[in-house]
């Protein structure tokens, strides 16, 4: 459901936000949240749990001065709030294995239009729907190898699927517009799926298949296997999937490619960090395209507040008009699996720019001053794989962020964010804005 609004003032705003965060306080006082929270009923051990969010964002110069130009109303500042109630369950077989479940709703609301203008039809949105709704069974006997982890598990319902670091699946649900809370996306499950996961050892293959909950709905179907190796050292993994049906003339029938690695605590190579992603997708003579990243990074593991610093390059191509067929790379299901992973920052990257014809060089600093504060530092230079109608060039943007996360209790984090987009000529032209875009997030997330 959805109630319409004329686009929020921002001393409202700030005192929604600072209600929600002071509701939980007298919650955070009390105490983390009990080890053994699970309530025995029936032969049914239930885990009720709840999980709430929100965030305050602040803007100048939104789309570089020209938010009106490019969303059709101005956006500012505006707030993101979600709640999550859930209710898992097991239980165990008398033939061994066990049962397993989980249902939740979401309640989100936004108040006022979002950078992405993904609500601009409606600045005060609210909308509550069912999110977990999954049944499950896993297998009393092990991995094996030293893995507790369950040799055979099968589930299905609306779930998540989720590979790798996100990269091409992380998250099937759509949020912002109707559904509220865009940046936030508290919706990460498939509208059905049916995962099969089997373990041996250090392997694990997963067999999928599902269907995207994206909105409008594209009606994307889509079924795959994927195998990873896992080592202390990291993981590498490969995977093939095929959509079988979508509204989308580019997506439908298309075959997906994918081979990942992500190494770290190398013998002998002490710091040394290196991760890297192909994926190729082609649909008979309708669409042809790649995305790959490389990164090198170092842990400075025996330093001062463990400094990791990082690079990393990639690419998603984009349509060549010259060509009959379409080069343009389809972002599927990625997610934001941690700051930089995969939205090219927190202004170009999750708002104006896809992860498609899009080119971008990340510089990444991580540190820990102590165990509960962690602080990042992200460098963005972004450019356009193609030419975009009414562009002369292929350079967009260049984008700061600086990053810190608190941790308060082991149930209670805050974040804040303070970022700068600096537009070059390809951002100018596509936007018709010259100003630096600045930008301020303040999030806090309570689980129970």
């Amino acid at each position: 459901m959805s109630g319409g609004g004329k686009h929020e003032a921002h001393l409202p705003l700030v005192h929604a936000f600072l209600a929600v965060v002071l509701s939980a306080v007298p919650l955070i006082g009390g105490g983390a949240r009990a080890e053994d929270k699970t309530v025995q009923v029936a032969g049914f051990e239930l885990d009720p749990s709840m999980n709430t969010q929100a965030a305050l964002f602040v803007q100048k110069n939104s789309w570089f001065g020209e938010s009106q130009a490019n969303l059709g109303r101005k956006s500012g500042t505006w707030f993101e709030a979600a709640v999550e109630p859930t209710l898992g369950w097991t239980r165990r077989l008398p033939g061994g294995g066990e049962l397993f479940g989980s249902l939740s709703v979401i309640g989100a609301l936004s108040k006022g239009v979002d950078a992405g203008g993904s609500n601009v039809e409606d600045s005060s949105v609210t909308d509550v729907d069912f999110e977990d709704a999954f049944i499950g069974w896993r297998s009393s006997a092990k991995a094996g190898g030293g893995s507790d982890d369950p040799a055979v598990t099968l589930q299905a319902g609306r779930l998540r699927y989720a590979i790798g670091t996100g990269f091409l699946f992380w998250a099937e649900s759509g949020n912002g517009g109707s559904r509220a809370a865009a940046w936030i996306g508290p919706r990460q499950n498939a509208r059905y799926a049916a995962q099969a996961t089997f373990r041996h050892r250090d392997y694990t293959l997963n067999l999928v298949a599902l269907k995207l909950d994206d909105k409008p709905s594209s009606h994307t179907r889509l079924a795959g296997l994927d195998l990873a190796y896992d080592r202390p050292w990291g993981q590498l993994g490969a995977g093939y999937y095929q959509i079988l049906d979508s509204d989308i003339p580019t997506r439908d029938d298309m075959n997906i490619y994918d081979v990942r690695a992500s190494l770290h605590d190398l013998p002998h190579l002490g710091g040394l960090r290196l991760a890297g992603e192909y994926v190729h997708q082609h649909n008979g003579r309708t669409l042809k395209s790649d995305a790959a990243y490389g990164e090198i990074g170092w842990a400075f593991e025996t330093t001062p507040w463990k400094p990791v610093v990082s690079y990393r390059q990639s690419i998603y191509k984009g349509d060549d008009v010259a060509t009959d067929r379409d080069e343009a790379y389809d972002p599927l299901a990625l997610g934001l699996s941690s700051w930089g992973t995969w939205y090219r920052g927190e202004i170009v990257g999750e708002y104006v720019l896809s992860n498609s014809n899009l080119k971008a060089h990340t510089v990444s600093l991580a540190a820990q001053p102590s165990k509960k504060l962690t602080l990042t530092a992200l460098h963005y230079l972004t450019s356009l794989d193609h030419l975009t109608a009414g562009t002369t060039s292929r350079e967009f943007a260049r984008e700061f962020n600086l990053i810190a996360d608190y941790e308060w209790r082991a149930d209670t984090t805050f974040s804040a964010v303070l970022a700068v987009a600096r537009p070059r000529n390809g951002a100018r032209q596509e936007t018709g804005g010259d100003k630096d875009w600045l930008y301020a997030m303040f999030y806090v997330n309570k689980r129970f």
